[in-house]
């Protein structure tokens, strides 16, 4: 092949995949998640793609098994004060939802609080609900966890569990949802065998 027809060759393939919706992770220890802390994966995920148009989330990992309306591995990585924890979307010429930010030296309560009130504002419902917040490790950082659920508007009761730390000013959330009669149960005791291998990099602490 002609070196110009291999370079356009390289570039078409190089599109395609930027534009693919997911991006296969496969099983395997010590995963790096954007070059903050690595996760083990004992089984292939799909990870949304956010070079995909209209993918990009901000500072969030977003996995899933069998798609996004039935499970999701969000993990929300090294958000600053002032930041949301999401990005906030925008319809049409609507402007964007303003979303409640993080702020430094917020307690596990109000970290809590922030997740359910962004959540809820995303998903646009008010059947939302957190509880069970205790003291938890999050890799070899002293952090907490908490459960929630909610109902969106496919009338589908929904289960999910958090993890959460600050380091360096910066929280770091993994959470884990799906509905409450199949696929939450079936994944969560994977998901928290996969947030138990959690082993934040020393660059992390000071982002």
């Amino acid at each position: 092949m002609r070196p110009i027809l291999r370079a356009a060759a390289l570039a078409a393939l190089l599109f395609v995949a930027a534009c693919a919706p997911f991006v296969l992770v496969p099983a395997a220890q010590q995963q790096d998640v954007r070059g903050a802390f690595t996760i083990d994966v004992f089984r292939p995920w799909n990870r949304v793609n956010p070079q995909a148009p209209g993918a990009d989330q901000g500072p969030i990992e977003n996995w899933t098994i069998d798609g996004p309306g039935l499970d999701q591995l969000l993990m929300i990585v090294g958000v600053p004060a002032g930041d949301p924890l999401f990005k906030p979307v925008q319809s049409g010429n609507t402007p964007p939802e303003k979303l409640p930010v993080f702020r430094a030296g917020m307690a596990p309560n109000e970290v809590m609080e922030l997740y359910e009130a962004s959540l809820s504002r995303l998903l646009q419902t008010a059947l939302f609900q957190s509880r069970q917040l205790q003291p938890a490790q999050l890799g070899d950082s002293p952090g907490f966890r908490f459960d929630y659920a909610y109902t969106t508007k496919d009338s589908i009761d929904r289960q999910g569990l958090a993890f959460a730390t600050l380091r360096g000013d910066r929280l770091y959330l993994i959470a884990f949802h799906g509905p409450r009669v199949h696929h939450f149960p079936v994944y969560r005791g994977e998901v928290e065998r996969m947030i138990a291998s959690v082993r934040f990099k020393a660059a992390a602490a000071r982002r």
